[in-house]
């Protein structure tokens, strides 16, 4: 069920399964994460995806370069890491979309 606060953080996106990584975490929880390609007309264009539990399971029997839809929000993150020109501290701020559900696309 969405909220209104839900609706400002909803993506939708299909693509084609790139990357994947699959953990285990404790307590049987999963971590998956991996990249959705995508083409428009001008370059192919990659998103990092991840996703957490039965999700993630259901993800990772996915194979490789299958055509997929998701639903999701954007996950955001920063931490400071170093440039890699000059090797001087910087913020960096990482996101990727969180699936929430996902259909395999024929």
């Amino acid at each position: 069920m969405l909220v209104n606060e839900d609706v400002y953080n909803l993506v939708v996106l299909a693509g084609y399964l790139k990357r994947k990584k699959f953990i285990e975490l404790e307590n049987d929880n999963y971590m998956y994460k991996g990249e959705l390609f995508f083409e428009d007309t001008l370059s192919g264009k990659v998103m990092r995806i991840g996703a957490w539990g039965k999700t993630a399971q259901a993800l990772n029997d996915v194979p490789t370069g299958s055509n997929i839809k998701i639903v999701g929000h954007i996950d955001t993150s920063e931490f400071e890491g170093s440039c890699f020109r000059c090797g001087g501290k910087q913020k960096v701020k990482w996101f990727e979309i969180v699936v929430n559900y996902f259909t395999i696309i024929n």
